[in-house]
């Protein structure tokens, strides 16, 4: 089962910060001035810093909120669609789940929208064949000063987005509707499911006496 860690939760609250830096900046030196003007005090600007951290942490909650929201529902779908899986995973980019008894596979696509779609299954001997992968990314630097330092961080923030949309793993299927299925899911945890799918298909994947959530989190390179 997916949490939420500390570590999560300051991950993305300094991600949300470093990542609109210019207009916390406006927004901190405006607060700031008027702040100081309305108290006619030279803590002003103090309490401009303490308006754009405070906005700073609502916006990383609501996006851990939305996270966890689509989470759920992921996990929900899965669920639904096959209710006593063998091995299951869901996350932001949607769920997958197998039944080794009636050979079957689960996949619940939440790629490209708030909302997970209803889960499809289908027999595992329409699967032609497993890729999992993870494209390269451009590292960008600048010794440019304080703005482009920052310009440079937005950028390497957005390769490193992009990356992340574009890792998972694919399943290609002799399904005129669904040929090609793709969950996006982080390398290593794609990794290990392709594993598993391997072995599933070789028929020699053991049933679980329940539900076993797959991989144990967390996993590393």
């Amino acid at each position: 089962m997916r949490t939420i860690t500390t570590s999560n939760k300051i991950y993305y609250t300094a991600k949300t910060f470093l990542y609109g830096l210019p207009i916390w900046l406006v927004v901190g030196i405006t607060a700031g001035i008027y702040i100081g003007i309305a108290t006619t005090t030279s803590l002003g600007m103090w309490g401009g810093w303490i308006v754009v951290f405070g906005l700073c942490y609502l916006c990383a909650n609501w996006y851990l909120g939305r996270t966890m929201k689509v989470w759920k529902a992921s996990e929900q779908k899965i669920m639904q669609s096959m209710p006593s899986p063998d091995y299951y995973n869901y996350g932001g980019g949607g769920g997958i789940a197998i039944d080794i008894k009636n050979q079957r596979i689960s996949y619940v696509d939440a790629t490209n929208s708030k909302q997970p779609k209803d889960g499809y299954v289908f027999d595992l001997g329409k699967v032609l064949s497993i890729e999992w992968f993870q494209p390269g990314r451009t590292e960008f630097y600048s010794n440019g000063g304080l703005s482009n330092g920052m310009q440079t961080d937005m950028n390497n923030d957005r390769e490193k987005q992009r990356q992340a949309m574009s890792t998972g793993l694919t399943l290609l299927l002799d399904d005129v509707q669904h040929p090609k299925l793709f969950l996006r899911m982080d390398y290593p945890e794609a990794e290990r499911w392709g594993f598993l799918l391997q072995k599933f298909m070789k028929g020699t994947l053991s049933k679980q006496p329940s539900p076993v959530f797959y991989p144990t989190l967390p996993v590393t390179n």
